[in-house]
């Protein structure tokens, strides 16, 4: 794999991979209900090989949104996922589960300090593989030094980048630099799997 979704190096990624190593982070969504559309294509496991040991497994969740799992290494994350249209181009705004963020076993304390935020990635294609590419932070890193104003953000200690610009403001954003932001147009290529019996 030429980017893989998940650092390998990354630890502590929360909720079995809710803070994707790698990609950027809102606080706000990418769609509005206006923007939603589903793909009955997307539906079911997605993954570069059969015995592949990331796999994403898209099911209905109503009639415009996806419950992902997202497992590597016998480890689980369970997304809220909407496919969103921009223009001509589709988007996935990733969200952690909220059933499975409260069935967390840890404390309401604790709990309640973990923020949930959106995560977005590109879809090039549905078929005959899943082309996708999530937001590059190191080229959102390189624009926001070029132009601390292109975009409303914040940046934590360890200088990760979370933007908090409205929806509006991110879609506008996406559309502007849809092809810098999520990489070189060449996005990861996955292939449909059986789900193991």
């Amino acid at each position: 794999m030429k980017k893989t979704f998940v650092s390998k190096a990354a630890a502590g990624l929360g909720l079995a991979g809710l803070m994707l190593a790698g990609c950027v982070q809102s606080l706000n969504p990418l769609y509005t209900e206006e923007d939603l559309v589903f793909e009955p294509k997307l539906v079911g496991a997605w993954a570069e090989a059969d015995d592949a040991k990331e796999r994403w497994t898209f099911a209905p969740a109503g009639e415009k949104a996806y419950q992902v799992t997202y497992e590597t290494e016998g480890k689980r994350g369970l997304f809220e996922v909407h496919l969103l249209r921009l223009g001509q181009q589709l988007y996935l705004d990733f969200y952690p589960d909220k059933a499975a963020m409260e069935a967390m076993d840890a404390n309401d304390l604790y709990k309640f300090h973990w923020l949930p935020v959106h995560t977005f990635a590109r879809v090039y294609q549905v078929e005959p593989e899943l082309g996708l590419a999530f937001m590059d932070p190191d080229w959102l890193s390189k624009k926001l030094a070029q132009d601390a104003s292109a975009i409303a953000h914040v940046r934590r200690d360890d200088d990760q980048l979370i933007l908090t610009a409205s929806t509006p403001a991110l879609q506008a954003f996406v559309q502007k630099y849809a092809g810098e932001a999520f990489g070189d147009g060449n996005p990861d290529k996955l292939r449909r799997v059986k789900l193991p019996d």
